[in-house]
């Protein structure tokens, strides 16, 4: 998400609805913050070829974080927040899935030396897992999100403990 003082946008690239960064007609100037909050979700769900740096996708990732920098070099508060813990009951591949994809633009983002990724892998995992001992089974739709009391007071307080303000 890229707040502004006039407008809302997505960082992707490519789509119709979401252009690039740099195409969305918003002078540096005018831009208080840029927040991404769980971005490649569902890339981790498919089949990326996140282990070669080469690749098209980790190119692409790597011209994000190039982007970013940029806005961030600049005097922009840039924050990635990494995609929190996953997991579906019978399918333990999804959650490997996710923490790799974490790891992946970690190291994309140092490569280009971009300062502001955020993990909250190892946190989220706890509040995930703790739903888990609950009871709560981690079905498709609630694998990943975090709907469900406490926990999801729990994923909010630890995203706000984040941001810088409130």
């Amino acid at each position: 998400m890229i707040a502004t003082d006039k407008r809302r946008a997505s960082i992707q690239k490519g789509t119709s609805s979401s252009p690039p960064l740099n195409n969305l007609g918003v002078k540096k100037e005018n831009i208080a913050a840029i927040i991404i909050g769980s971005a490649g979700g569902n890339d981790a769900s498919g089949n990326p070829n996140i282990a070669d740096d080469n690749s098209s996708f980790n190119k692409s990732v790597r011209e994000v974080f190039k982007t970013l920098k940029d806005y961030q070099d600049s005097g922009i508060l840039v924050l990635f927040i990494g995609l929190p813990y996953g997991m579906q009951d019978g399918n333990p591949r999804r959650a490997k899935k996710r923490e790799a994809m974490d790891e992946n633009f970690k190291k994309q983002a140092a490569a280009v030396g971009f300062t502001n990724y955020v993990s909250v892998m190892a946190e989220t995992k706890k509040i995930k897992l703790a739903e888990k001992a609950a009871g709560y089974s981690m079905s498709p739709l609630f694998g990943v999100h975090y709907k469900r009391s406490p926990w999801k007071e729990q994923y909010a307080d630890l995203i706000e403990s984040i941001l810088p303000f409130r």
